[in-house]
């Protein structure tokens, strides 16, 4: 609720930071406007400071195989596992992929709150043995797997808060060279530009649809 106690709470905390801020140092442009509005800001005093991978971290190029479990396509997903990342709706448009007969093998790297209710919905949906859930990993452990995907997925929903905010993900995936698919919300068009393939609609039968394009078009995936 909007006016419970908790949320006033957390409004006066945020009014009062923005007024004892000489300086605000925003992700995006997006949150640059909640500054200058909410947080009644000088737009002198407002600056974007963008976030990047570090380039030792994330090569453009494979450094080491990936066993594909004899799949054919790998499709990957990088980060957190909590309710507002969509991992399940990913596993979900994988499940219809694999049903409409693509051979793919789905690399979930990452843990979090949602961990073992996406173990569960996996075998829910019939993907046992089309899914690789090593939990956290560090750089040097998920770069195989990542730097060989046909495709990279960021499933983050649309939300309030998903909307304004930068997926780090899509500029991991980019640093890598990777095709990627991610639904259109406004920071994720603005980070991915025309180097990210868009699901037509925010729902898992959009996303399933541009993976699925990106699998069946390897010339587009080069794009």
């Amino acid at each position: 609720m909007r006016d419970a106690f908790p949320e006033r709470v957390v409004r006066w905390t945020e009014r009062m930071t923005y007024r004892l801020a000489d300086v605000v140092i925003t992700p995006n442009d997006s949150y640059r406007g909640l500054a200058l509005t909410r947080g009644a800001k000088s737009p002198e005093d407002v600056f974007v400071v963008r976030s990047g991978p570090r380039r030792d971290e994330f090569p453009a190029e494979p450094d080491g195989a990936c066993d594909r479990r004899g799949h054919r396509y790998l499709v990957a997903y990088l980060g957190v596992m909590g309710a507002q990342d969509g991992v399940d709706l990913l596993v979900r448009a994988v499940a219809r992929l694999v049903r409409e007969g693509r051979d793919i093998l789905l690399y979930l790297a990452g843990d979090g709150e949602s961990y073992e209710a996406i173990r569960r919905l996996v075998a829910e949906v019939g993907l046992d043995g089309h899914v690789l859930m090593p939990g956290y990993q560090t750089a040097e452990e998920f770069r195989p797997a990542l730097l060989n995907a046909d495709v990279c997925v960021t499933p983050d929903p649309s939300s309030p808060f998903n909307d304004i905010s930068t997926m780090n993900k899509i500029v991991e995936y980019m640093a890598m060279g990777r095709a990627s698919v991610a639904f259109p919300l406004p920071e994720n068009v603005v980070t991915g530009g025309d180097a990210v393939a868009y699901a037509d609609d925010l729902t898992w039968e959009g996303l399933a649809r541009a993976i699925g394009r990106l699998l069946d078009d390897e010339e587009e995936r080069r794009r």
